[in-house]
């Protein structure tokens, strides 16, 4: 196969397995936090872990793609009243780390652990004990599920994730070895 046809099947396949809108923005106007948010179909199952792959690696109008971290219950209904979650798509957050805590598991808040919940009646429930991250149903409520390739989308949100700021400490000592440098070349 020549170069030219490799891409162009690839081209293909990917317009083909990532069937979304156009990404809908959050305004600030409407009370919202100015980010973008869209549902990524990827045409075969895939596990949370590989959706948090596939929406890093992605932007939109220069910003950064992450498995959105809902933090409101304004952000849910923004997301049920935009987004079509037809099949059940991931969104960021897990408890297999400790069962009962949930923390997003991808974007700016990875890490921290999760104040807002939309749960569906019953849930969460560790169902066999195996049940570790979250998805949504089509009624914008949420479930936890077995970690596994089960699901074929995802909610991508698309903002400026900041870079991680150094501790107090390292930044100290960054500026204590830059000093130093500057007083021996003084010296010489």
């Amino acid at each position: 196969m020549s170069i030219r046809n490799a891409l162009l099947a690839a081209a293909l396949t990917c317009a083909a397995t990532s069937a979304a809108a156009i990404p809908v923005q959050w305004t600030e106007a409407s009370g919202g936090n100015g980010h973008w948010y869209d549902v990524i179909y990827t045409g075969e199952r895939i596990t949370q872990g590989e959706a948090i792959i596939d929406a890093e690696a992605r932007s939109y109008l220069g910003l950064d793609g992450y498995l959105a971290t809902i933090t409101s219950a304004e952000e849910m209904a923004f997301i049920n009243a935009n987004l079509d979650r037809s099949r059940y798509p991931y969104i960021s957050g897990t408890d297999a780390a400790v069962e009962g805590t949930w923390v997003f598991n991808s974007g700016p808040e990875a890490g921290t652990v999760m104040s807002y919940f939309n749960w569906n009646p019953g849930e969460p429930n560790n169902s066999g004990g195996r049940e570790d991250i979250l998805h949504t149903w089509s009624n914008g409520l949420w479930n936890d599920h077995i970690t596994g390739d089960i699901i074929d989308s995802y909610i991508i949100e698309y903002s400026q994730v900041a870079p991680v700021p150094l501790p107090a400490s390292a930044a100290m000592l960054i500026v204590a070895v830059a000093g130093r440098g500057v007083a021996r070349r003084r010296k010489g």
